[in-house]
């Protein structure tokens, strides 16, 4: 194509423009004053999630605050640096992973602002509904199929595949977050390192002396040489096949989600043998969880709750033995056969191909990782480790290449932009005391100096913004599903004739 002069110095004078709008948004600095707090909609083990707006632009966003001392005392900095680094660069290319639109910090705090999903979690609509028809149940697992294998692409496993963790947009369909225990095996998201830093920050604040080592998590070694018969527990056969009465499972569900909000670890229903017996995992201990998760959709509980957290995990690590199939509802053999061929051992499991991803070379950092090794863009491109599972016959029906586009069985009802309906309601005194206030294991052995000093130290570097493109020309996802201007959801048009539930 010819360009005349002029058209060219048009050209030229765009991009000029935008190129010194880039520069200055990225010279901007960001502070808890830009957002006005509109309402407390969540809580973890040292953090808190609210609803907010930027005051510039009017955006409604999710905003996770973490207490910085809080996550240090908890030995919680790699995986802090983890979920910024991987959610940074998932917000550059990812479809299913809910993304992140600015972190920053300030002497106390750090800042995650991310897109509003409205429409609560999976674990809200699993506990609403019992029990999903199986097409359904098949659709949404198709969406987290997509979802993990993205993840996967981008070389991260996330480790904390869990219904808690797939959230809703306005439109109805799911994207997975908090990778607050994803890993890529990058030094700077080990916990070694962070704690060899803290080491050494000891030993010289005490001289030659140091502190005597804190206890270790309690270990699991000896749970696979368990027979069945004396590791469940003294449970006979009849209760450890027999499913949990319907009634409490429902009791389980509401008791196990308040139990676990506070938890750094979090509940292990969903995790893999492999994770609980120390014997190596990767990216498959994902795909095994997503077979729980069916199990759950379909039949109401997941395979192997316990009245224990013991239980579970010895009725896990004895799946052969523990992994039972209830009479009702009626499910399809078909389903049955992928939830058998992801719920086993981890060299048969569907999914446990090699990674199509790039990992980090262990001499990079995060940041320049992203550029030097590969883009994450490229990283989206190719087949990825879930196409085994695309094509077990279950999803026989499902338009791979049009899921997100097509309308989803669910459409959360929602009345504005800033509608909380879906999540449940929770009161900021007691979630700030919860998160905030209480003592944390090995805070005893840290002088304020030195808490102060690793508090700089630990998070150095952890300011992101995103790409404009990618943040809809200024206007927010939730914000489109109500006619803003100015934006198109990445996930299609709105959807008709969906699944309508009151919130």
């Amino acid at each position: 194509m010819t360009m005349t002069e002029s058209e060219k110095r048009v050209v030229r004078q765009e991009w000029l423009h935008r190129e010194s709008e880039r520069m200055r948004r990225m010279r901007e600095k960001l502070s808890i004053a830009d957002f006005e707090s509109i309402k407390t909609i969540g809580h973890g083990a040292f953090g808190v999630v609210r609803l907010v707006r930027q005051k510039s632009t009017g955006d409604i966003f999710a905003m996770k605050i973490l207490k910085k001392s809080e996550a240090i005392k908890r030995n919680q900095e790699s995986h802090v640096r983890a979920e910024r680094d991987l959610l940074s660069e998932a917000a550059e290319c990812a479809n299913w992973v809910v993304r992140l639109v600015y972190t920053f910090q300030d002497n106390e705090f750090l800042y995650f602002v991310m897109d509003f999903m409205p429409g609560g979690d999976l674990l809200s609509l699993l506990i609403k509904l019992d029990i999903f028809e199986e097409d359904f149940a098949k659709h949404y697992a198709a969406e987290m199929i997509l979802a993990i294998e993205e993840v996967h692409k981008l070389g991260v496993i996330h480790r904390d595949i869990k219904p808690d963790n797939f959230l809703f947009d306005a439109d109805g369909h799911i994207k997975v977050t908090d990778f607050g225990l994803a890993t890529d095996f990058h030094w700077a998201h080990d916990s070694a390192y962070y704690e060899e830093q803290r080491r050494i920050t000891m030993q010289r604040a005490y001289g030659d002396g140091e502190p005597s080592a804190s206890t270790s998590p309690s270990s699991l070694t000896g749970l696979s040489s368990m027979s069945t018969e004396t590791s469940l527990l003294g449970e006979s056969e009849a209760d450890i096949f027999a499913p949990p009465p319907h009634t409490k499972i429902l009791r389980w569900r509401d008791a196990n989600r308040k139990q676990q909000a506070f938890s750094v670890v979090g509940t292990n229903n969903y995790m893999a043998p492999e994770i609980l017996l120390g014997t190596g995992y990767d990216k498959a201990c994902d795909w095994w969880s997503l077979g729980v998760i069916i199990f759950e959709m379909l039949y109401g509980f997941p395979p192997f709750c316990s009245k224990t957290r013991q239980q579970t995990k010895l009725k896990i690590v004895n799946w052969r033995q523990t992994l039972r199939f209830p009479a009702e509802p009626k499910v399809s053999r078909e389903a049955q056969d992928l939830i058998m061929k992801l719920i086993c051992d981890k060299e048969s499991r569907l999914g446990s191909g090699p990674m199509s991803a790039t990992r980090r070379s262990s001499n990079t950092t995060p940041r320049a990782s992203a550029a030097s090794v590969t883009s994450p863009l490229s990283q989206m491109s190719g087949e990825g480790d879930a196409a085994a599972i695309k094509k077990h016959p279950w999803f026989r029906d499902i338009e791979w290449d049009e899921l997100g586009s097509r309308p989803a069985p669910f459409r959360p009802d929602l009345k504005s932009e800033v509608d909380t309906s879906y999540f449940d309601e929770v009161n900021e005194e007691d979630v700030i005391k919860e998160a905030w206030g209480g003592k944390s294991k090995g805070a005893a052995d840290e002088t304020e100096d030195m808490l102060d000093m690793r508090k700089r130290l630990a998070f150095a570097g952890f300011t992101y913004k995103a790409p404009r493109k990618d943040r809809g020309e200024g206007r927010s996802p939730v914000g489109a599903a109500f006619g803003s201007p100015g934006h198109q959801s990445k996930m299609g048009s709105p959807t008709s004739g969906g699944f309508d539930i009151e919130g």
